[in-house]
C-alpha cells in the first residue's frame, strides 16, 4: 500500500539568503517513513523545504503518485497550505485517506475541531509506537478517527536507525524523544523538570550508527537534535567524540551551565568538530525568565543571576574555542512584558554581542489548546494562523507591532548573517582579515539593531513619531557586505 508523508513550507526562492547547508527538513517524516517501510508500506516522502519544491511541484507529484494514504505534518504556518492542497487533490480525483499530525495539529485540533473535518484521521501526540496499528484502524469503519497519545513518553530507542540520508542540506540526527505534555505543548523537553519519567536519551550505539550512515551518504555536517545533549555530560561527550572519529562536524543543543561544566572537565578543548551550539539563552532579565518559567526552577533573583553569569561564561568558552554560539532568545515573554524588562533583556543580549532583529523581536507563542494558552485567552485574542495574545501594556503592544513590521526587511540580514556564521566556523579560514571582516559586520549589526530597538522603545514610551528611514538605509549596505564575505569564504578550501 502506497503512503505519502508530506511536509509543506517555503519553496524555491525562499532560501535566497541561505547556503544549501542550512536547508531544514521535517526530520520526523524520515523516521516514521522507515517504521512504515518496515511494516510493508510503500512510502513516498514529500518534504517541500528540504527539496526546495514549488507548491505546484508538490501538487503534481502527489497527483501522479496517487497514494492510498496521505499524512501531513502540520505547523501553524502551513495550515492553510495543507487545506488548499487537499482541495486541489480531491478536485483532481485523488481519493486518498488523509491524516494530519504534529505539534500544531495535536493541540489546535482539540480547540478548533471544525477546522479538521476534511481529515479522515488526526494524530494527537507521539506516534512512533502506534502509527502502524492506527493506520490500519483508520481503514476500518466510517467517520473520522482521532488517535490521542497526549502525556505519553516514548522510548527513544523506538526510533529506527536510518540507513540513507535524504537531506539536501544539513544532516539531521535525533538523539532523544520527549513527552508531549498537555500543559505546555512541547515534545522536546526530555529534562526531569518536565518529563514525568525523567530524562531519556537514545542509545549511543544507535546515534553513532546513524551518524556513520550519514557520513557514508556524503554528509560532513550534522545537527544533533537532542533537547539537551550534555545533561548526561559523559554521554554527550562520547557522542561528540564518536562523531569526530567518524569525520563529522556538528551542531548541538544544550544549556549554558553544561558548557561551563564541560570546560571544567576539559571536554570542550577536544570538540574541534563542534562548530555551533544552540544555547538556551531565552532571556536576559529576571522578570522575563520568571514569565517563561523554565530556565531557573526556583525563579529567584539569586538563581537567575547565576544563570546569566553562566550564559556569559558559556559564550566566552565557546568563542575561545572557535565554536559559534546561537541563542534561542525570546524577548517578549508574555502578556505581562514591560518596556523595562525589554530594555534589560536587550542590553544583556547586546553585551553578549548577539543582537539581531529576530532575537530582539521574538515573542513567546503558546500552543493552542494547552491550559497555559487558554489562561491567556481574552476578548482581544488574535488568531492569524497562530495564536497571539495582546500585551497588557498598550505601549508594549504597540511597540511589538512596530518592530515586527520591519521583519520583512531585517530577516534578510539575519538569514544572511546566520549563513555566513555557519560557513565561517565550519570552514575556519586562516586569513585573519576574513575573521576581522566578519566580526566587524556582526558587531555593526549587533549595535545597529540594539540602538534602533532602544530608540523605538523610548519613542513609543513618549508617544513620539518614529521614522525608521535611517535604520532601513543601512540594511542594503550590510546585505552587500555579507554577500561579498560569503563569496570570499566559500571560494576557499
Amino acid at each position: 500500500m502506497k503512503i505519502a508523508l508530506v511536509s509543506l513550507g517555503v519553496g524555491v526562492g525562499g532560501f535566497s539568503q541561505f547556503t544549501a547547508r542550512l536547508l531544514n527538513a521535517t526530520v520526523a517524516l524520515y523516521y516514521i517513513g522507515k517504521i512504515l517501510e518496515d511494516a510493508g508500506f510503500e512510502v513516498k516522502i514529500f518534504d517541500q523545504p528540504n527539496n526546495q519544491a514549488t507548491d505546484q511541484e508538490v501538487f503534481e507529484s502527489l497527483k501522479n503518485e496517487n497514494p492510498r494514504i496521505i499524512l501531513f505534518a502540520q505547523f501553524f504556518s502551513t495550515r492553510e497550505k495543507i487545506r488548499s492542497l487537499i482541495q486541489q487533490l480531491r478536485a483532481e480525483g485523488v481519493g486518498a485517506i488523509v491524516g494530519v499530525g504534529g505539534h500544531d495539529a495535536t493541540f489546535h485540533s482539540r480547540i478548533a475541531p471544525n477546522e479538521y473535518v476534511m481529515f479522515d484521521a488526526i494524530f494527537q501526540g507521539p506516534v512512533l509506537g502506534t502509527i502502524v496499528n492506527n493506520l490500519k484502524e483508520a481503514f476500518q469503519g466510517n467517520g473520522q478517527k482521532i488517535f490521542s497519545e497526549l502525556w505519553k513518553t516514548e522510548d527513544p530507542n523506538l526510533l529506527p536507525v536510518l540507513q540513507h540520508d535524504n537531506y539536501l542540506g544539513t544532516g539531521f540526527l535525533v538523539g532523544s524523544v520527549g513527552c508531549l505534555r498537555m500543559e505546555i505543548g512541547c515534545g522536546f523537553c526530555t529534562t526531569p523538570i518536565f518529563s514525568p519519567e525523567g530524562w531519556r536519551g537514545r542509545s549511543i550505539e544507535d546515534i553513532l550508527q546513524e551518524a556513520e550512515n550519514l557520513y557514508q551518504s556524503g554528509k560532513t555536517y550534522i545537527f544533533l537534535s537532542d533537547d539537551d545533549s550534555l545533561m548526561d555530560l559523559n554521554r554527550g561527550h562520547k557522542i561528540i567524540m564518536g562523531c569526530r572519529e567518524i569525520g563529522l562536524e556538528m551542531m548541538i543543543m544544550t544549556k549554558p551551565k553544561y558548557i561551563v561544566k564541560a570546560e571544567e572537565k576539559g571536554y570542550v578543548a577536544q570538540w574541534n568538530n563542534v562548530k555551533r551550539v544552540f544555547l538556551g539563552v531565552e532571556n536576559g532579565s529576571h522578570r522575563g525568565l520568571c514569565e517563561l518559567g523554565k530556565n531557573t526552577g526556583a525563579c529567584t533573583v539569586e538563581s537567575d543571576t547565576q544563570y546569566l553569569k553562566d550564559c556569559i561564561k558559556a559564550f566566552e568558552i565557546l568563542k575561545a574555542h572557535r565554536i559559534a554560539p546561537f541563542t534561542g532568545h525570546i524577548n517578549f515573554t508574555g502578556s505581562q512584558t514591560t518596556l523595562k524588562q525589554l530594555r534589560e533583556s536587550s542590553t544583556f543580549l547586546c553585551n553578549l554581542g548577539e543582537c539581531d532583529w529576530t532575537s530582539l523581536t521574538q515573542a513567546w507563542r503558546p500552543y493552542p489548546g494547552t491550559p497555559k494558552a487558554e489562561m491567556l485567552r481574552t476578548e482581544t485574542w488574535i488568531e492569524e494562523g497562530e495564536l497571539r495574545y495582546k500585551f497588557n501594556d498598550i505601549q508594549v503592544d504597540k511597540f511589538h507591532r512596530l518592530v515586527q513590521s520591519l521583519r520583512s526587511e531585517t530577516d534578510q540580514i539575519d538569514n544572511a548573517l546566520y549563513s555566513v556564521t555557519d560557513e565561517m566556523y565550519i570552514r575556519n579560514p586562516e586569513d585573519p582579515k576574513i575573521w576581522n571582516q566578519y566580526r566587524d559586520i556582526k558587531g555593526t549589526w549587533n549595535n545597529l539593531s540594539y540602538e534602533f530597538f532602544m530608540k523605538c522603545s523610548i519613542k513609543i514610551e513618549w508617544e513620539m513619531d518614529l521614522v525608521p528611514d535611517d535604520f532601513l538605509r543601512e540594511l542594503p549596505i550590510l546585505k552587500k557586505k555579507l554577500n561579498i564575505l560569503l563569496k570570499r569564504i566559500t571560494k576557499r578550501r
